[in-house]
């Protein structure tokens, strides 16, 4: 499955930009990542890896700005 996402800048690596990610509580996580990982305005997620009603535990492809990996997005941000 792929995630909606919005690119924001360039990132620190030749062909790496940061996009930002919108998770339940409204919070933007920032994550670098390849343009070759990007189609579009999506990156590829996978499956989730739990969902409860409009939400989804998805997996990032690389560990955000914060730190995190994992994230709870709103199912609305998923594309299959």
């Amino acid at each position: 499955m792929r995630l909606k996402v919005k690119t924001i800048s360039d990132g620190p690596g030749p062909g790496e930009v940061v996009i930002e990610v919108t998770t339940i509580s409204g919070a933007m996580e920032q994550v670098v990542v390849h343009v070759l990982g990007m189609v579009g305005d999506t990156i590829d997620v996978g499956y989730p890896l739990a969902s409860n009603e409009d939400k989804r535990l998805i997996e990032l492809p690389r560990e955000s700005v914060s730190g995190k990996w994992r994230l709870w997005v709103p199912q609305s941000a998923m594309v299959e």
